[in-house]
């Protein structure tokens, strides 16, 4: 072969030729060689060459014999192998799982460093060694025997167990092995914290189980039927049902089916049931519960949600049997009510003996001499007889208010006038006491509906305490304003002040603060108490604050205004009531349904709920001005929650929104107030303070 080669297309190529037939020629040595050539006009070909000189007969090289095979394809494969060996050696390298390959001699061919950290060694230290060296113990243990039938029976093997190294440490491995051409493939993952995790997770309910097993709290865990799926012995005793019987039929049936008037509860209406399919939390739910002989009993339940994958599969319920805790309420309600029939009952005897006692002070008064020791008898008699007196009246208001006895007898009263009076019926006793009265108010009256005597004695008992408890040179300061649907009477006093700890049971009945042995202030505690029940059933309200012992204390009373009678005439000459759409929320259908009625008749359009999910769902829908809510609402959502829910709706947040509650005390406004109310109503309501803070009420 020889001559100039016709592959000039690649000039390295064919430089790289002529130079392997030059050096054949000159060394006269055989040759076989790859070489790569571009025929002009072709494609780049790879050819195996094998190349010898060519002798005279003088042995002379005169030239070259070659044979040559075109490899093009077997060199792209080999190029092609490589590559992908590279790369999967590559992506072996960086996976999070321990990976190695072996021979059938158990000579490991590879290993990443995830796998070396497994066998405590390095990659540099594993591979060409034996995997028994390596890792001592491993022929005993399951993970070889699958390693073993993979390698013989070239069927992929799967092992999950702990491995314990020769140093005494165990850890958990989750492996795979698969046959490849060099041996097999092994790929391992450390497990070890998981199966801890397990384990923790194994004792934890294994512990519950226990705790709910020895239990004397029935608990009982239902599904999306409301079939029972677990219960404890608690419950079985409680309801007197059998385990068979709790799996036949939902619950709800077997201890939930009426109420305790009698009327059937529905399933869709309970709120354990709705706690999983509306995935809420219920909390110190009271209701009545039935046993298997039918005998019913009063309980207090919880309910919440078990979530797996991220949805609500089961409840689980807790149930306290609160019968002893009941029959205890009804054995203190019957004493209180016997204490407040005795009460009134002694108050109504006491007075018997003091009407001729006081007579006869009279006649003493008009028959006997001038003579001064008598005199002073008489006017210490007479003294103590109205003292007495007062105690007795005091009795029997606090009585009557208690019992709901105590009627008042209305009418349209101007409050800064009965305020004046009053303060001017005590100021000699408050200067008597070297204390100076204050008082301020304007000169138009300020209108209220109310009891002019029962007014004058709601403010005679707030000046009476300001005399008793401030120190002769104090000051008694009296403000009457009117503030907003208010007509407010503010007394101030520069006393001895109020614990802390007093101000929450001020104005209970019998409560007073704490008197040395000689008891100078006097009293039986139940002026404060007979104020706040009069302010009540005006519609009113009282607070009292103070910042602390010897810093003084202001009482602060607040009853609905109502309009002056020439403006009455004006407004009833003027464009009628402005109609607003009202949403009535009381669980107590009767009551719901009067004051729909009487919100109607008033021209308002009015819509009921009686509880406060529905509430919410139909406040979206009607778009309420006003809402007028009870606090004590049945399920997951009470009164409180309800207005704080509507605050974080953007279309109702502005709605003007009236509590309902038979608390009145400041605790109870605040708390209410707190929640994001605008005003709070004690039961029974006035329909006429209904109306002024309906008058008054604008949205936000």
């Amino acid at each position: 072969m020889s001559g100039e080669p016709d592959f000039l297309a690649d000039p390295a190529a064919a430089r790289n030729v002529m130079a392997n037939d030059r050096r054949i020629m000159e060394t006269a040595t055989p040759l076989e060689v790859e070489e790569v050539v571009t025929p002009p006009g072709g494609e780049r070909r790879t050819w195996l060459s094998r190349k010898m000189p060519m002798r005279d007969e003088t042995g002379a090289v005169v030239g070259l014999l070659g044979i040559s095979r075109d490899i093009t394809e077997r060199t792209q494969a080999e190029e092609a192998r490589r590559v992908s060996e590279e790369r999967y050696r590559h992506a072996m390298e960086t996976m999070i799982e321990g990976c190695a390959i072996l021979s059938p001699n158990w000579t490991y061919l590879f290993a990443n460093n995830v796998n070396a950290q497994q066998a405590h060694s390095t990659p540099g230290d594993m591979v060409g060694r034996s995997m028994f060296e390596v890792i001592p113990g491993v022929e005993k243990s399951p993970f070889f025997e699958a390693y073993r039938r993979c390698m013989e029976e070239r069927t992929p093997q799967r092992v999950e167990s702990a491995f314990t190294y020769e140093n005494g440490a165990v850890a958990w491995f989750e492996a795979v092995a698969e046959p490849v051409a060099e041996g097999i493939l092994v790929r391992a993952q450390d497990i070890t914290a998981r199966k801890r995790d397990e384990h923790a997770l194994r004792e934890s309910e294994e512990l519950v189980r226990t705790i709910a097993e020895n239990s004397t709290q029935a608990l009982v865990m239902i599904d999306a039927r409301g079939h029972c799926t677990y219960w404890n012995p608690a419950l079985l005793v409680m309801t007197g049902y059998t385990a068979e019987e709790l799996r036949s039929r939902p619950l709800h049936e077997l201890i939930h089916h009426h109420r305790p008037d009698g009327r059937p509860y529905p399933m869709a209406e309970c709120p354990i049931d709705r706690a999983l399919a509306e995935n809420f939390d219920v909390r110190a739910h009271e209701d009545l519960f039935f046993r298997k002989d039918s005998t019913s009993f009063p309980v207090l339940c919880a309910a919440s949600p078990i979530m797996k994958g991220g949805r609500p599969v089961a409840t689980v319920v807790e149930v306290r049997d609160i019968t002893d805790r009941k029959q205890a309420e009804e054995a203190l309600r019957e004493q209180d009510k016997r204490k407040d029939e005795f009460i009134a009952v002694l108050a109504h005897e006491l007075r018997n003996p003091l009407a001729p006692v006081r007579t006869a002070v009279e006649i003493l008064r008009r028959l006997a001499p001038a003579e001064p020791r008598l005199m002073r008898a008489r006017e210490v008699i007479d003294r103590q007889v109205t003292h007495m007196a007062r105690l007795i009246d005091d009795l029997l208001d606090v009585s009557r208010i208690a019992r709901g006895k105590l009627a008042l007898q209305r009418e349209r009263c101007d409050v800064a006038e009965i305020v004046r009076q009053t303060a001017e019926d005590y100021r000699s006793n408050l200067e008597a006491a070297g204390l100076n009265l204050e008082f301020e108010a304007p000169v138009t009256p300020l209108w209220v509906d109310g009891d002019p005597v029962r007014l004058a004695q709601m403010v005679g008992n707030l000046f009476n305490n300001a005399g008793r408890f401030t120190d002769r040179g104090g000051r008694v300061q009296v403000h009457v304003a009117r503030s907003g649907p208010w007509v407010e009477v503010t007394v101030a006093d520069t006393g001895v002040g109020i614990e802390p700890t007093l101000l929450s049971r001020l104005f209970d009945p019998f409560s007073q603060a704490e008197q040395d042995l000689a008891r100078t202030k006097g009293g039986l505690g139940l002026g404060l108490a007979i104020t706040k029940g009069l302010v009540e059933l005006h519609g009113g309200e009282i607070t009292a604050e103070s910042p602390g012992p010897g810093r003084g204390s202001t009482f602060r009373l607040r009853l609905p205004a109502s309009r002056d009678p020439a403006e009455q005439t004006v407004a009833d000459a003027g464009p009628a009531q402005r109609t607003l759409r009202i949403l009535v929320v009381e669980d107590n259908h009767d009551a719901a349904e009067m004051l729909g009625e009487l919100l109607d008749l008033s021209g308002h359009e009015v819509k009921l709920a009686f509880d406060a999910v529905t509430a919410l769902r139909l406040a979206r829908e009607f778009l309420p001005q006003v809402v007028v809510s009870d606090l004590g609402l049945p399920g997951e959502l009470d009164g409180y929650g309800l207005a704080r829910a509507l605050r974080r709706e953007e279309g109702l947040r502005d709605a003007y929104l009236i509590a309902l509650s038979g608390y009145a005390s400041a605790e109870a406004r605040g708390r209410s107030a707190a929640a994001g109310f605008d005003a709070h109503l004690a039961k029974p309501f006035d329909v006429s303070k209904l109306e002024a803070t309906l008058a008054a009420a604008s949205p936000r």
